[in-house]
Parts: structure tokens; C-alpha cells; sequence
């Protein structure tokens, strides 16, 4: 346990802007609400931060172990006594753990502002605020679901040496344009956009500026927490870091 929380505080050292950049943005957009002061603004400010946390997600892991072998990095960290799969496991768990604390953090003090703005007088009431319990269940949920994504991005930067988000992306991306010109029904799009990457973006009836039930997700969080298929990505995702480590450990033979 020791050797995987120094891996992760390496992970931490050598990528600031994971930590960084969801900090300067969060507290930005908190400082657009208090400077607007409706407390239905709060709503977006929550999607923002889920959306952009799995974007910095994505990114992060694309790069983790593409940034070795460009930068040559994993010659010195090979001469560390720690194995591949710690180094690989601290590697997601930025992804899976780091990442959303932050933006379950966030999410949090946006609504302890929210709330103290409107018993002050100084935001408009609106019903759309969600309790502690609620945003972790949310954030817990998406990282679940997320989980075996990650992972491939993992695999895949461990594998290509360029582009390896564009590589990661683009069969599933391919799959789904072809289904969707065929007109075959195919579980990609559920898995990756209704369940996934786009499950936060606001409805129809929020962009038309209409009243709508406050679901954070397309699908709600319990739903997914109930799905057999949430537990099976997980094992789906075990399998793929084992498989990222075993391609670092190859790449640092060669």
C-alpha cells in the first residue's frame, strides 16, 4: 500500500493540471453563480464539473503511459523497486478516485454556497438543489460505469506511440456511425453516450429553458448501480489493466 500511495503522489507531481485544471474551473464557474445569482444556474455548474471531470479523465489516461515512452521516463522508473501493476493500478486510480474527489468536492461546496446564498437573500430559491448523499451516489455511479473505458485508454496508451486517445476512440466511434447509417441497433451508443460520456449533458426541455425533472444523468444513477452490466464492466476492467501492465512490462524490455 505504501509503494501505490508514493505512485500516486508521483502521478500527482508530474501531472499538476489533473488537480489543477478542475479547481481554477470549478471555483471560476462558482464565481459566474455568485456574480449572477440565480440558484438554478447551480444545475449547469454540476454537469460542467461531471462532464469535465471525465473529460480530465480521458485525457489523463490517453497520456499516462504514452507520456513514458515519449518522454522516456519509464527507464528511470524501472529502476524503481515497484511492479507494473502497482504502477499501472496508481495510474487508474487518479482516474477512478483522485479525479472524482475533486469534483465531488466541488460539487459539494457549490451547493453549500448555493444554500448559503439563498438563505442570505442574495441568490434567487430554486428547487434544483441536491443533498451530499445524493452527489456522491452520482459520482459514484459515473466512476463505476466509466471504469472499463478508462482502463482501455490505459491499454491503448501503453500500445500506440501517437495519438493514442484518437486511437482509443475511433473503433467504437466507427462502430456507431456505421450502425446508426445502417439503421442496425447496436448497445455502443447505451454504453458509451447514454450511460457514458454524454449521460450529463441537459435534456432537451433544459436547453429550451423549460422546467424539467432534475436527473443529473440521461440515466439516473440508481439505475445504473442496479444494472448486472455496471458489475460486469468492472470485471471487464480488471482484465484491461492487467493488460496494460503486462505491455508496460513488454515495452521496457525492448
Amino acid at each position: 500500500m505504501k509503494a501505490l500511495a508514493w505512485c500516486v503522489r508521483r502521478e500527482l507531481w508530474e501531472h499538476r493540471w489533473v488537480y489543477v485544471a478542475p479547481l481554477a474551473g470549478g471555483l471560476a464557474l462558482m464565481g459566474i453563480f455568485v456574480a449572477q445569482g440565480h440558484a438554478e444556474i447551480v444545475g449547469y455548474l454540476l454537469r460542467t464539473l461531471l462532464l469535465g471531470g471525465t473529460v480530465i479523465a480521458f485525457v489523463y489516461c490517453s497520456e499516462a503511459l504514452h507520456g513514458e515512452r515519449r518522454d522516456r521516463s519509464i527507464l528511470f522508473w524501472k529502476s524503481v523497486p515497484v511492479s507494473d501493476r502497482v504502477v499501472v493500478l496508481s495510474k487508474a486510480l487518479v482516474a477512478l478516485a483522485v479525479v472524482p474527489a475533486i469534483i465531488l468536492a466541488l460539487m459539494w461546496l457549490s451547493q453549500l454556497l448555493a444554500r448559503g446564498l439563498i438563505a442570505s437573500g442574495s441568490a434567487t430559491p430554486d428547487a434544483r438543489l441536491v443533498s451530499p448523499g445524493w452527489a456522491a451516489t452520482e459520482m459514484l455511479a459515473t466512476v463505476l460505469w466509466q471504469a472499463p473505458m478508462y482502463a482501455w485508454l490505459l491499454v491503448v496508451s501503453g500500445v500506440k506511440r501517437r495519438a493514442p486517445l484518437l486511437w482509443a476512440m475511433l473503433p467504437p466511434t466507427l462502430a456507431m456511425t456505421i450502425a446508426a447509417t445502417l439503421g442496425v441497433p447496436t448497445a455502443l451508443r447505451d454504453v458509451f453516450a447514454m450511460r457514458g460520456l454524454l449521460r450529463h449533458l441537459p435534456g432537451p426541455d433544459a436547453l429550451n429553458g423549460m422546467p424539467s425533472r432534475f436527473d443529473m444523468g440521461i440515466v439516473p444513477a440508481s439505475t445504473l448501480l442496479s444494472s448486472a452490466a455496471l458489475w460486469w464492466g468492472l470485471v471487464v476492467a480488471t482484465g484491461l489493466l492487467t493488460l496494460a501492465a503486462h505491455f508496460r512490462r513488454r515495452r521496457a524490455a525492448m
